[in-house]
């Protein structure tokens, strides 16, 4: 488990999970800025999440608030270990916790987990273009836009264009120095030893 201050990640529990899981899939108007498969079937997305964590290349997780409600989930995909990056999905479920820090600090966490325990050199993240929110909190987190895959998804009726963001240890580690690096550690201060994420 790793630890913050109003959120946790925890590695997925398909037995405790899934329901949760899958009312978030059956949300249409959340699911639209997802770019993942249409399953609706409740077998289906258990069958998905059971191969997901066997996979060596995939780490995932549920945010959960400190009462342990489960709100959202969040991934690191395409992990290359001989490369050194990877891909982070971050999910808020709940409708009622959208529109809060639990996003934001969940990627914190999930970042300062890939860079300092993983030590991976590169981040990416992968949004359709309409994604606003989505690509606010990437950019408050330091990540930078690296290309546009045009018309790479077909959403909403029509092909959507998908833009992709990065961000190296380096530029983490400055943003980590900067006066908006150093609120997100604030905010989390008891939560980290030397400058690294508690895990449990």
């Amino acid at each position: 488990m790793i630890k913050g201050r109003t959120v946790n990640l925890r590695k997925i529990s398909v037995s405790v999970d899934m329901p949760k899981i899958f009312e978030w899939y059956q949300d249409k108007e959340l699911m639209k800025y997802y770019d993942e498969l249409p399953v609706g079937a409740y077998f289906e997305i258990e069958h998905i999440l059971r191969q997901n964590m066997t996979a060596n290349d995939r780490i995932d997780f549920i945010i959960e608030t400190k009462k342990k409600e489960q709100i959202g989930r969040l991934y690191l995909n395409r992990i290359n270990w001989a490369d050194r990056n990877l891909e982070i999905h971050t999910m808020i479920g709940e409708k009622n916790k959208r529109n809060y820090f639990f996003g934001a600090e969940a990627a914190f966490l999930a970042l300062l987990y890939s860079f300092h325990q993983l030590g991976m050199h590169k981040v990416y993240g992968r949004l359709l273009e309409y994604a606003n929110e989505a690509e606010s909190l990437q950019k408050e987190l330091g990540f930078t836009k690296e290309a546009v895959l045009k018309k790479r998804y077909f959403q909403k009726g029509q092909y959507q264009d998908a833009v992709l963001y990065g961000l190296l240890d380096r530029e983490f580690e400055a943003f980590l120095g900067s006066p908006k690096g150093q609120k997100y550690l604030a905010a989390s201060q008891g939560y980290f030893q030397n400058g690294n994420v508690e895990y449990a």
